[in-house]
């Protein structure tokens, strides 16, 4: 585990905090220890509060820091926080549980994900992790599928960030990976609600292809408010983490390591079927990376089987450094994160194709018909 001192001489006191209050949150370290690194160091409890919001970890360090001895001003926004965030995952968990038991009567196959049934799951209490959306995994049978989701969301009071017309809907769906759709109330956004057909992106992530098919098998059930759910399963669970903390978001933020450390902590993760997931869609890069990090910075044991240089991911944490990269430097990041020549190859293959179709913008400004789609690059 990565020494405290070390964060602080490179990254600052705030961020050492911050490190340490998520190993007492994960239980490899001990309160006591909070209240001995406050009463040595000199903090600038302004930018911590930076640094915990910008890592979306509010409720973890209330929850840590509710007795330590921290400015009371401090600790009330914190608290007010907090508060603001329960009532949210109240909300939205109803919300959530109405949607997933309306979509299963028409038929439409999902499974709620990431966010809230993540911290429902792995989570000492389901309030204690930031969230913004609500995540359903589906299985689309064709594509009036995505006419069938439009109508739904369209009768509850949502509407679709993007009007897919039926003659571009197999595009769509060939190389996008997610549909959105929102909810307002007196001029705000009440809920914003992700369809994903794939738990990656189809053009950019992997050299070949995932399908939900193979996350839905064997859900595993949870009981939220009196109520049972499926869910993806624990191994399940923790692929799409890997594929979207990691690959998609490059571990951009404690938020995603805690997530995947909980998960390990209080899943039941097959590491042997895990590697064979990871050597078979060639992302044993991203998740040996991610390991890394987890045991050095949250002293957590895990499966790394390959020595990894976290530089990059330090600095991208830590550094409180804006995290938004130009297009083509994620691109690059991603290639070099994929196992193997042929998997780059092929990655790269993929995303200069996906340069040669239309997006909803072009479509909508002229409809070429499929054959001459080569002219909206």
């Amino acid at each position: 585990m990565k020494s405290l001192d070390d964060i602080t001489k490179r990254y600052g006191t705030e961020h050492a905090l911050v490190v340490l209050i998520c190993r007492v949150f994960l239980g490899t370290a001990g309160s006591d220890e909070v209240d001995f690194f406050i009463r040595r160091q000199k903090i600038d409890w302004d930018r911590f509060y930076h640094i915990v919001s910008r890592n979306r970890i509010r409720p973890t360090s209330y929850d840590v820091l509710s007795k330590a001895a921290i400015p009371v001003a401090l600790l009330r926004m914190l608290r007010n926080d907090n508060k603001k965030i329960s009532f949210k995952c109240i909300e939205h968990l109803k919300e959530l549980l109405d949607i997933s038991g309306a979509l299963e009567e028409m038929n439409i196959h999902v499974l709620p994900y990431k966010g809230l049934v993540l911290s429902a799951a792995y989570y000492p209490n389901f309030h204690l992790r930031e969230f913004s959306d609500i995540d359903f995994l589906v299985l689309l049978k064709n594509d009036g599928d995505i006419s069938r989701l439009r109508d739904f969301f369209r009768q509850r009071g949502y509407e679709p960030m993007a009007d897919i017309p039926e003659t571009f809907t197999s595009i769509f769906t060939q190389y996008a990976c997610e549909y959105f759709f929102e909810k307002h109330e007196n001029g705000e956004r009440k809920f914003h609600i992700d369809i994903h057909w794939l738990a990656y992106h189809p053009s950019f992530d992997l050299p070949k292809a995932l399908p939900n098919d193979i996350l839905f098998q064997s859900p595993s059930i949870i009981n939220i408010s009196g109520k049972e759910i499926k869910v993806l399963n624990d191994d399940s669970h923790f692929i799409t983490l890997i594929l979207h903390h990691g690959l998609r978001e490059s571990w951009a933020g404690l938020k995603y390591l805690l997530d995947v450390a909980q998960l390990i902590k209080n899943g039941n993760i097959d590491w042997a079927y895990q590697r064979k997931m990871s050597a078979t869609y060639q992302y044993n890069k991203v998740l040996d990376t991610g390991l890394a990090l987890i045991n050095e910075l949250f002293g957590i044991g895990t499966d790394t089987t390959q020595s990894i240089n976290t530089d990059y991911y330090y600095d991208l944490i830590l550094s409180g450094e804006p995290r938004k990269k130009p297009f083509l430097k994620k691109q690059l990041r991603k290639i070099l994160l994929t196992d193997r020549l042929s998997g780059k190859l092929k990655v790269l293959f993929k995303s200069v194709k996906y340069l040669f179709n239309p997006s909803k913008l072009d479509y909508d400004y002229v409809k070429l018909p499929k054959s001459l789609f080569f002219l909206y690059f």
